[in-house]
């Protein structure tokens, strides 16, 4: 069964039925929250990036292309950089997590192409590590160093905006919408041993991390046969995402999911975001810190830093407005740091107005 996106609401927000659809069935579908203008420019930069045959191609994610990795630091992908910190994403994710535009921070952006095998190539030929047909899992034991919080206190929004029509391509996420507080297929807040989460390869640590479908699956009806069968009920439970351009699906780390094989021949993109609560350091970061890539020739960090506004940059890990890092003596220091941008530091107002708050002499 497949299910759509339902449109943003004019103003650019979520609806409070999607947020709530977010909180209560660990995902909302959402379309037309982004500009066309801008999804576009992206889609037409993914497509000619990752041309047909590309070597650039990994089987998941933007790998080692990091051109494709917030931030780009090529002067020509500008929009990459643009989408991921795009005011109304931002928003989208205070929405659902509940909280105020300084206490979020982005932990991963990537564009990424998935690629259908050729006809004439077997699907069994894979590797156990194949991305192409993915076993039903939950995304957070790639980001938790721990596990996923408690059901009514997410602290993670993860997304995927598709820049590709599934009606082409194929590839649509399967995703199993949570069915209440007494689904035994998701957390048990009344039953402290129930931790159905850990039943998938990747997850429980007597479990080895299997990808493929097939393989994941062959090897649990084999060894474990209880889990083989409560995962069976979550395929069958599987709803898929019919996505087209700038269609955006939100999800939560604790929600089981899996991609599907895009068509043969065919090329999926799109960009699989995750923002977090800021303090939760258990929540590590899949990317790199933006400062890694400062220095730059093109000072593509400085300028995003320098420009954006403070909601953008404190996504980034810039200290807040209000924040105590802010004195008389760093915010000078930081001006004259970024004072070789055009323009210098950009919407400082707020900084400003909390540094003559606190202290008198300013």
């Amino acid at each position: 069964e497949s299910v759509y996106p339902t449109e943003a609401a004019p103003e650019g927000h979520l609806t409070e039925q999607q947020v709530n659809q977010w909180r209560t069935e660990g995902f909302c579908f959402v379309s037309n929250l982004v500009e066309a203008s801008l999804v576009n420019r992206v889609a037409d930069l993914a497509r000619s990036y990752y041309t047909t045959g590309s070597k650039d191609c990994s089987d998941f994610g933007a790998m080692d292309n990091h051109e494709m990795i917030f931030p780009s630091i090529n002067p020509k992908h500008a929009e990459i950089n643009s989408i991921v910190l795009n005011d109304r994403i931002l928003n989208a994710v205070t929405q659902l997590l509940g909280c105020g535009p300084y206490d979020i921070r982005l932990s991963q952006a990537e564009l990424w192409s998935k690629r259908g095998k050729p006809i004439e190539k077997d699907r069994e030929d894979g590797s156990i590590f194949s991305n192409e047909d993915q076993r039903i899992h939950v995304d957070g034991f790639n980001h938790y160093l721990t596990f996923p919080s408690a059901w009514n206190k997410p602290e993670a929004v993860a997304m995927i905006i598709y820049y590709s029509d599934s009606k082409d391509v194929g590839g649509e996420t399967a995703i199993v919408p949570r069915e209440g507080p007494t689904d035994r297929a998701y957390h048990q807040e009344s039953d402290e041993d129930s931790l159905p989460l850990l039943n998938t390869p990747g997850g429980r640590g007597d479990l080895p991390w299997i990808n493929d479908r097939s393989s994941a699956e062959s090897y649990l009806s084999d060894k474990h046969p209880d889990l083989h069968i409560f995962r069976q009920n979550l395929y069958n439970r599987e709803k898929l995402a019919a996505f087209s351009p700038g269609a955006i699906l939100f999800y939560r780390l604790d929600i089981w999911h899996r991609g599907r094989p895009v068509q043969p021949n065919r090329v999926r993109y799109a960009h699989n975001l995750l923002f977090k609560k800021a303090g939760c350091d258990w929540l590590n970061s899949w990317n790199a810190g933006v400062a890694r890539e400062m220095y730059s020739a093109g000072q593509v960090v400085e300028k995003i830093i320098a420009q954006g506004t403070p909601a953008a940059r404190t996504t980034l890990g810039f200290p807040a407005p209000a924040s105590e890092y802010w004195t008389p003596k760093s915010w000078q220091a930081v001006k004259l740091r970024y004072c070789h941008v055009p323009g210098g530091l950009l919407h400082t107002q707020e900084i400003e107005d909390n540094l003559r708050s606190r202290f008198q002499k300013y």
